[in-house]
């Protein structure tokens, strides 16, 4: 993985990945992908969501 640190207040980090590399990434924190990128989500389950639920962070 080749990655690259831009932007000086609101930081970006972009990511260069090989084939048969992955990525796990935050919730909502993704700007933009290649169209040559497969995205799989996962949602947690109800646990997950009551666990989002009492952090503040985004359902969805």
């Amino acid at each position: 993985m080749r990655y690259e640190i831009s932007g000086g207040t609101f930081p970006v980090v972009t990511c260069g990945l090989a084939n048969g590399e992955q990525m796990i990434t935050e919730g909502g924190s993704m700007v933009w992908m290649t169209p040559n990128m497969q995205m799989e989500t996962r949602a947690g389950g109800i646990g997950g969501m009551f666990s989002k639920a009492f952090s503040g962070e985004n359902l969805f």
